[in-house]
């Protein structure tokens, strides 16, 4: 039978064993935030939490953090799979005056975003993405970030964006570089305003844009640039059902054959105005870079250039447009070909390209 100091030091290992078990918060699967909420409270519906940071901290893996009302509620940095939601006619808040609004990086994490308005005030990035798995946003807005509206690093990863805002970065309103691996980006119904670059896909990422805008960006609405990927890597994007107006150049290819890194865009259904202030291209292919147009409408002073002998841009039907301009840096060899069916008006002169079957 044990004696009186056994039975006391068993009894203070179970209690060691309880507390180094007991979990530092006790999560649940929904919680809440509110304008009249405490981050000191347990984020139930009922007690909700201030801010977006107490409320994922109390949130289990998987599950989702809800907007009760109309408020402001802080940057958040996300390590697990979650979802932040804030309902129709809630304004969901996020003023950043350094860093980051939402900061999304850990392994195999699936994060989903919807209806919030993140607003820089000196911060640098809207919403940083550099290690999980996937991202969704949907219903966002985001503005006059120092840095990019979106920055997405995370290797071998999904980002879906849609019903979403992107106004007024200093630099991109998304920003995509794939040099530590895969990105694929699928945008829809999205609208990408007053930014230096509406869209940058860099070093082996890839994009699918459908039914977006793309207007009054300084630079480039949508850049495809391959300048550090890996051997025989593609940077690629495809805009369908798209348009593009008042920027000083609407869409770019380019990229390097020092190490085979090529670079292509695909141009469908889409209008394209040109800007004749501009002294830049409308459509340019750069170095080993291809771009392909397939039933688009062009007008006003649109301007295109393939500027180098591995440069090439392809009408493949359906194109139609007046006062086109083909002659714009293309005296380094770059190629144009036209296939089918393309009403191409006023669009000389061509001198200076390798052209193939001009009709």
């Amino acid at each position: 039978m044990p004696n009186a100091a056994t039975r006391l030091l068993r009894l203070l290992l179970a209690a060691t064993l309880i507390v180094v078990s007991a979990p530092a918060f006790a999560t649940a699967q929904r919680t809440f935030v509110s304008s009249a909420g405490k981050d000191t409270d347990p984020c139930s519906i009922s007690l909700p939490c201030r801010g977006f940071a107490a409320a994922v901290a109390q949130t289990t893996a998987g599950g989702e953090v809800i907007v009760l009302d109309s408020a402001g509620y802080g940057p958040v940095t996300i390590a697990k799979s979650v979802t932040i939601a804030a309902p129709q006619g809630i304004y969901a808040g996020i003023t950043v005056f350094s860093g980051n609004g939402v900061t999304v990086g850990a392994p195999n994490i699936k994060v989903a975003l919807r209806g919030l308005a993140i607003n820089g005030l000196g911060g640098q990035v809207g919403i940083g993405f550099y290690q999980g798995t996937s991202l969704i946003v949907e219903r966002c807005q985001i503005s006059n970030m120092a840095d990019n509206g979106m920055s997405i690093f995370a290797a071998v990863s999904t980002t879906s964006v849609s019903d979403t805002e992107v106004t007024g970065a200093t630099n991109s309103g998304i920003y995509a570089d794939a040099l530590a691996g895969n990105i694929d980006i699928a945008v829809e119904r999205s609208r990408f305003e007053r930014n230096q670059w509406g869209l940058f896909i860099r070093q082996g990422a890839h994009a699918m844009v459908r039914n977006s805008a793309f207007t009054g960006n300084s630079q480039v609405g949508v850049l495809v640039l391959n300048d550090g990927g890996a051997h025989g890597s593609v940077s690629a994007a495809a805009v369908e059902s798209s348009s593009f107006l008042e920027n000083v150049s609407d869409l770019q290819s380019q990229g390097t054959i020092t190490d085979i890194q090529s670079a292509e865009a695909f141009l469908t259904r889409s209008s394209l105005m040109g800007n004749p202030q501009s002294i830049h291209p409308s459509v340019a292919a750069t170095g080993l870079a291809t771009i392909s147009l397939n039933s688009n409408a062009f007008a006003g002073k649109v301007r295109f250039a393939a500027d180098s002998v591995n440069a090439e841009i392809t009408f493949r039907g359906g194109n139609t447009g007046t006062q086109l301009n083909f002659d714009f840096a293309s005296s380094n060899g770059g190629r144009l070909a036209t296939f089918g069916n393309n009403a191409l008006i006023n669009g000389g002169p061509i001198s200076g390209f390798n052209v193939d079957a001009m009709n």
